[in-house]
């Protein structure tokens, strides 16, 4: 058996204290106390989205580039008039050559023009309705070209200790239970953390969710980090898919194909 049996006694030298001291009361008490959710995250993700929505709506390509730098969602819903982003340069308004821009843009972005409005129109209906040849043929072109994603270029990973890129994060707490509930091997407490961090899922901490659920094998959060990638292919554009290790961009892929 391991020493540790003998002496009746377990050593955890890393040990991060305040996580520790959240540990023994679970044991205690079966709660698991975590700070409550930070919303800011979320709050800052909707900005993004209508600053794209805003700049797509005036024609400005270079502020929808940035919006989608910073990971703006290509498919975002104006609930003021139940149209998306992709929607907007099908309309009557901005110059037809840069909605062309535009919608090429959106299409690298894996934007999904199959997507209908409030009233049924696809953006090629609507392109068709407003007289708008340019947009058809930067759509026609789109569609005939679907975009791959290159999981085989050779790119900088994170490195191993990747763990310290969370340090002082809203995640860091949970993740230092993790590790000692992992060590100490408290499933359970495995679960609340995994449950915890589930609901922590934002655009900006997808990627590092994906890495913790790989590190500590937490299926179900992997499983809702890949279910957050089908319906957010657009992540994959990301700077942080490309430090991703190869597996784990495979395995995104494979999940948003339906393979």
């Amino acid at each position: 058996g391991f020493a540790e049996a003998l002496q009746g006694q377990v050593s955890l030298p890393s040990c991060n204290p305040a996580a520790f001291e959240t540990v023994l009361l679970y044991m205690y008490t079966g709660r698991l106390a975590l700070p409550p959710h930070q919303i800011e995250q979320q709050v800052d993700e909707i900005a993004v989205d209508l600053d794209l929505l805003q700049a797509v709506k005036r024609g400005n390509l270079a502020a929808a580039t940035h919006a989608l730098s910073c990971g703006a969602d290509p498919n975002f819903l104006d609930s003021t008039t139940g149209l998306r982003v992709v929607h907007l340069p099908c309309m009557p308004g901005v110059p037809e050559d840069v909605s062309g821009q535009i919608v090429t843009l959106l299409w690298t972005a894996n934007a999904d023009f199959s997507i209908a409005a409030a009233n049924g129109a696809t953006p090629a209906r609507l392109a068709a309705a407003h007289g708008r040849k340019v947009v058809m043929a930067a759509l026609v072109k789109a569609l005939r070209e679907t975009p791959c994603f290159s999981i085989n270029e050779v790119y900088d990973e994170a490195p191993d200790d990747w763990k310290s890129l969370l340090e002082d994060s809203s995640l860091e707490p949970a993740l230092h239970v993790l590790d000692i509930a992992d060590q100490l091997g408290l499933t359970h407490l495995c679960l609340l953390c995994e449950q915890w961090l589930a609901r922590a899922l934002r655009r900006a901490s997808i990627f590092d969710l994906l890495r913790i659920s790989d590190e500590f094998h937490c299926m179900q959060l992997r499983l809702i980090c890949l279910h957050y990638f089908k319906r957010h292919r657009h992540c994959c554009k990301a700077a942080a898919f490309k430090s991703l290790p190869k597996e784990l961009r495979e395995e995104i892929v494979w999940s948003c194909q339906g393979v």
